[in-house]
């Protein structure tokens, strides 16, 4: 867990008390096992592997402490190849709009729901030979962790995540739009989705949302967070 006494949040340069840090901590590192984020090597097994630093980022919120471990890989050069394109504005205009469209007279029967990714970047493998210099006491002295899954402060983290997404939509039946790779849209169900970074929003007949949450828990730890509807005429 490394020291949990003189922390502060990353935000605010709060003062956090231990018990909340270690709290914190703890929790993350049982979401770093159960992805399997990394693996255990000796330390003569990484050499000529990029090697990378670590920290921890704690932030005090609602009197909790949120921990996030985190590689220290800087963007020291640039690569179109690592691009990940984010949502334009007018399309989530555009779900909205959709939501809030029924005939006139009509009740509405449209949903729009907000939906949170837990973990996202760690759903998604890692598709290089990258290695983690823990913190003290993460590991015995003498090893170190080569990346399986992507984790925050890697730069292919945010691209790995999209192409889990898209792999996941698809098997869901889902096409991603040609002007903009993060939207997707169900032919058959009428169902609307689009990505931005971890946050999902997602149109559909109320009777569509049941289906869309079976889908996705399948692979995905996916909490709805908002619905909203368009007010009876």
């Amino acid at each position: 867990l490394g020291p949990c006494e003189g922390v502060r949040c990353a935000d605010t340069g709060e003062l956090i008390p231990p018990e909340l840090v270690k709290a914190g901590r703890e929790k993350e590192i049982a979401e770093l096992k159960a992805f399997g984020v990394f693996e255990f090597i000796r330390g003569q097994d990484g050499l000529g592997f990029k090697q990378v630093r670590c920290r921890w980022v704690d932030r005090l919120n609602k009197g909790a402490c949120r921990s996030r471990f985190v590689a220290m890989e800087f963007a020291n050069s640039i690569r179109d190849d690592l691009y990940a394109g984010t949502p334009l504005l007018g399309v989530v205009r555009l779900l909205i709009s959709e939501a809030a469209t029924h005939p006139k007279g009509k009740a509405p029967t449209k949903i729009l729901s907000a939906a949170d990714i837990s973990c996202a970047f760690m759903h998604a493998k890692y598709d290089g030979d990258l290695v983690l210099q823990l913190p003290e006491g993460m590991c015995p002295p003498g090893v170190r962790a080569k990346l399986v899954g992507a984790i925050n402060g890697t730069r292919k983290a945010s691209q790995l995540w999209q192409r889990f997404v898209e792999a996941r939509m698809t098997e869901g039946g889902f096409l991603a739009t040609k002007g903009c790779p993060q939207l997707y849209v169900h032919p058959r169900r009428g169902v609307w989705s689009v990505v931005h970074g971890d946050d999902f929003l997602v149109e559909a007949e109320a009777q569509q949302f049941p289906w869309v949450d079976e889908m996705l828990h399948r692979t995905i730890t996916y909490v709805p967070c908002l619905l909203y509807t368009s007010p009876s005429p």
